[in-house]
């Protein structure tokens, strides 16, 4: 059957005019002005039309979406809140096994047994208390990794590339107490003045009799 023609109807089939297959009338989108009230082209026909139609059509499409986006602002935020409200305790749910998962892989991976590397404490990573929690030191600024590396190895799972990142930064590992200490920048000018320091109250401290 050539393209032109009319649509046949064969008990529960109707002919596709786009590929000439004989489909199940599930198979067409519905149309009010179609025979049956069915599209002369399948689904599938309709897709790929549709798709071929946006390649040809890039800018069109781009300046349509971003018409609709600028005209139904509100509306698309309003949708974002129901969602969110909607899928709060799954999301939260889900991001806590993330989570689980990238610390159980990274362990593999981190130094085993982790003490603080000024003050010797024992400690351990993600303990669930400040005091006894690995804290990750930025020994220089300009760091790949810039923010909360704790944070960082529990969202990212730990791909070649992640890890590489991860070794290039080279963080120390300290306590709470001496990371907190610590400054960032100028820290052998700050070594050098509280070492001369304690020195001087050394020398300084009297010998009780």
């Amino acid at each position: 059957m050539s393209r032109g023609t009319p649509c046949e109807i064969k008990g529960d089939h109707k002919l596709c005019t786009r590929c000439d297959l004989w489909l199940k009338f599930s198979e067409f989108p519905k149309h009010p002005g179609g025979t049956m009230g069915l599209h002369s082209h399948c689904r599938k026909c309709r897709l790929a039309m549709g798709s071929d139609w946006k390649k040809r059509n890039r800018e069109r499409v781009r300046e349509n979406q971003r018409k609709w986006q600028n005209e139904n602002r509100e509306h698309r935020r309003e949708q974002a809140r129901e969602w969110y409200q909607a899928n709060k305790a799954s999301r939260k749910d889900a991001a806590k096994a993330l989570h689980e998962r990238n610390r159980k892989e990274w362990l593999e991976i981190l130094p085993k047994d982790p003490r603080c590397e000024i003050c010797d404490r024992p400690l351990t990573y993600w303990s669930g208390h400040q005091t006894t929690s690995v804290h990750f030191d930025h020994k220089k600024n300009g760091l790949p990794i810039t923010h909360m590396p704790s944070g960082w190895l529990q969202k990212n799972r730990p791909t070649p590339e992640k890890v590489a990142l991860w070794r290039e930064c080279d963080f120390g590992i300290l306590c709470l107490f001496c990371n907190t200490n610590l400054p960032t920048e100028n820290r052998i000018d700050w070594l050098t003045r509280a070492v001369r320091y304690a020195g001087m109250k050394l020398h300084n401290k009297r010998i009780p009799e």
